[in-house]
């Protein structure tokens, strides 16, 4: 008798980028333009023209390559006010990192654990978020906080 195959669930079929999105989302949402600031994080590197942006580049030397974010980075940065009974004039801050995986079988690379490992010794928090829940139990919506 052959073995059966496992049952597909959502987590299988779920890929980073709708993870991201659903992210986004939320904390666009919950955040919105008058709370904590986020912003999406990106690594690696960008080439740009070095001439007239408008003109089209014809040879590598017509580009110039910026470094973007170390590899590692999280995907996203939210900065959390670090005492709510302050008020929004407090000084001080607490990063949250988030790094998005898929649903099922994602995995964090060297360069992700050793930013994870960095970030908390400075004292700032990390989530790996495979799931919506994932963040909603570390930043829960406004209205339960």
């Amino acid at each position: 008798r052959p073995p059966r195959k496992r049952r597909l669930t959502i987590a299988d079929l779920t890929l980073e980028r709708h993870v991201a999105k659903a992210v986004e989302d939320y904390l666009s949402f919950e955040i919105g333009p008058e709370g904590d600031a986020w912003f999406r994080m990106n690594s690696g590197a960008a080439f740009v023209p070095r001439t007239d942006p408008v003109a089209p580049p014809l040879t590598c030397e017509e580009f110039r390559r910026i470094r973007l974010a170390p590899k590692g980075t999280a995907d996203y940065l939210v900065i959390l006010p670090a005492d709510q009974e302050r008020g929004p004039s407090s000084r001080y801050a607490i990063p949250l990192w988030i790094e998005t995986k898929r649903g099922r079988g994602g995995r964090y690379s060297e360069d992700q654990l050793r930013f994870r490992t960095e970030q908390e010794k400075r004292g700032a928090l990390w989530i790996g978020v495979r799931k919506l829940e994932n963040l909603i139990s570390v930043l829960p919506p406004r209205n339960q906080r």
